[in-house]
């Protein structure tokens, strides 16, 4: 074993149980019927639209992309698309799903006010669940 691969294997190994960690964490904040009622939301609708701002709408986009793959009609909206058209894709039988760290993105809010008018089922997945726009969620995954 050379000198990098004595300093790689460590860094490695930190790094998966830092990951681990971080996915322990994450399921003992999961409540097993919110969890639940979004599995169960997600398989009954028409469509899925999902939003968000930096890292939550990184994520998003790549959920949007597994749901594809799954045949699980998809589209990820922007917040600058938004209103000037893209939520044409929600209707009544759609679920929106909203992610924000904080839960107070600015740019998310009239988002769910456009879902809601339509008739869509709103997921909000948020580490806030008193947040303006987890108040507004029919079901909220707290991460």
């Amino acid at each position: 074993m050379n000198k990098v691969d004595k300093i790689r294997v460590p860094v490695l190994a930190e790094a998966v149980a830092i990951e681990a960690d971080a996915l322990h964490k994450a399921y003992g904040r999961v409540c097993p019927e919110a969890f639940d009622a979004a599995v169960s939301a997600l398989m009954s609708c028409s469509t899925v639209a999902a939003s968000g701002c930096g890292h939550s709408g990184y994520v998003l986009d790549h959920f949007v992309h597994l749901l594809n793959c799954a045949e699980i009609p998809a589209r990820f909206i922007s917040t600058n698309d938004a209103t000037h058209g893209e939520m044409g894709f929600v209707s009544a039988s759609s679920v929106m799903v909203i992610a924000s760290r904080g839960g107070r993105t600015q740019e998310l809010l009239p988002i769910q006010e456009i879902a809601r008018s339509r008739g869509a089922k709103i997921i909000v997945v948020t580490e806030n669940e008193d947040s303006p726009l987890a108040k507004g969620a029919d079901i909220v995954l707290l991460v």
